[in-house]
């Protein structure tokens, strides 16, 4: 009895490794039936994100974002579309998407990050009064993310103007651009941009040095 016993268990054992291993096959790392209907599920939670990625419309994604919806499995194109849109020509899109925009950078990373540097940073120097007015929308710590972000991206971008690749020159020359587009400005509003452009060639000092 003991010995048939042995025989089933090592049968049993050698059925439950074959399953274990055509399951690992087909869902590439577990050992279990557990872990292959968690991955299995996980697996169908990502197919449905990128098909619901593929269907949408700019608008939609927009509304998705300002939801506070996750982004990290949309494609590429969505989130690039949408930082990019803060520099559309309409002012109302730029005060819709200026909302999106600050959403996206709230949880922006890698290559997220740099395309939210290179808008910023457009974004300020050609609409400067316009951000000053609206930034009175962000959180302290959402005005020094855009100090950051631009400050990173003016170290970055040094190299391809014609200050020789001088990050702090080029910061200052950036600070006096802004300056010269405010300088019809109220005291309130010239006084949040020197906050501003403060914090952000405190930025370039960091990353250039």
């Amino acid at each position: 009895m003991k010995k048939l016993l042995g025989i089933l268990a090592i049968t049993s054992l050698l059925a439950s490794c074959t399953e274990s291993g055509i399951e690992i096959k087909k869902k590439a790392d577990f050992i279990s039936e557990a872990n292959s209907q968690q991955i299995e599920k996980e697996n169908s939670a990502k197919t449905s994100d990128v098909a619901l990625d593929s269907s949408m419309t700019m608008e939609e994604a927009a509304k998705k974002i300002l939801s506070g919806e996750n982004y990290n499995r949309w494609n590429d194109t969505y989130l690039l579309s949408l930082i990019d849109s803060l520099n559309s020509n309409n002012k109302e899109s730029r005060k819709y998407y200026f909302k999106v925009f600050n959403k996206i950078m709230d949880k922006a990373d890698g290559y997220v990050s740099e395309a939210i540097g290179t808008s910023a940073l457009k974004y300020t120097s050609n609409h400067t009064i316009e951000f000053i007015e609206w930034s009175r929308e962000l959180t302290e710590k959402q005005l020094d993310s855009w100090a950051y972000h631009v400050g990173v991206e003016i170290s970055l971008s040094s190299q391809s103007n014609d200050l020789g690749g001088d990050d702090m020159e080029y910061g200052k020359s950036y600070a006096n651009l802004l300056r010269q587009n405010c300088k019809t400005c109220s005291i309130d509003k010239t006084r949040r941009l020197e906050e501003f452009t403060t914090s952000t060639l405190q930025t370039v000092k960091r990353v250039s040095e």
